[in-house]
């Protein structure tokens, strides 16, 4: 009954990115010239303010102890979102012939989101407030709701899940899941969410850099995972 009941709440914080969704779009009925990307700025802006406070909320109801982060783990976050876009790119340049119509779905999705042709609330929309907002709902909301009733494991899982089908396609909802679970990683070892949000910000900005500056994606795997690499050596070491 307190598994049922838990994973009901989980889904509450996604019902309220859905609903502010519904409800400040009905502002853009009315008003129809918006400049392009407005709409979406406007509702993640409203979504992080209602959710902010609902976590803050939750924080205020547990005990809470300070993890002192590494300037080496900073940039080790930094190059993991690198590795996660280069290495998310790389696959999906590897099976792209497979799937010709779940590309052309994922393709439409990237150009309406501006990754190929960025403006100023594209941009603020995608490397901005998506970091914020996707982050707040699912590794800070609803994992910590999950995690009341369920061991870790299962609750990243559970969260993860939640994160990729949101995404909506088949290609997007796949690479999503993998991130979210990385993702819910990077917050169990931490308990930050500043930190999932900064890895969070340095895949969506590798994105929109690469969809402007395109570059031969084995090479962004290796500009980024061998740094990782090195970085999570010299953590190791530090740390024994």
């Amino acid at each position: 009954m307190e598994k049922s009941k838990a994973i009901l709440q989980s889904l509450l914080p996604v019902v309220m990115w859905l609903a502010v969704q519904s409800v400040v779009s009905l502002v853009f009925i009315v008003w129809r010239d918006y400049p392009p990307y407005f709409d979406g700025v406007l509702i993640n802006f409203v979504t992080l303010v209602i959710g902010a406070i609902w976590y803050r909320n939750l924080k205020k109801k547990e005990k809470t102890y300070k993890i002192v982060i590494s300037p080496v783990a900073w940039i080790g976050l930094a190059f993991l979102g690198g590795a996660i876009q280069f290495c998310t790119s790389f696959a999906i340049a590897g099976v792209s012939g497979l799937f010709p119509q779940e590309m052309e779905n994922y393709t439409n999705v990237m150009e309406n989101l501006g990754i190929y042709s960025p403006t100023f609330f594209s941009v603020v929309y995608t490397m901005i407030l998506a970091p914020f907002v996707e982050e707040l709902i699912f590794r800070g909301l609803t994992l910590k709701i999950l995690e009341k009733a369920f061991p870790f494991w299962i609750a990243n899982f559970l969260q993860a899940l939640y994160f990729g089908i949101i995404h909506g396609n088949m290609v997007q909802s796949t690479y999503a899941f993998l991130a979210g679970l990385l993702f819910g990683f990077v917050m169990y070892k931490y308990k930050s969410l500043k930190c999932v949000i900064w890895c969070h910000f340095f895949v969506n900005f590798l994105g929109i850099v690469l969809g402007i500056f395109p570059i031969p994606l084995w090479t962004g795997v290796l500009l980024t995972i061998v740094p990782l690499g090195i970085l999570w050596g010299m953590e190791k070491k530090k740390n024994t």
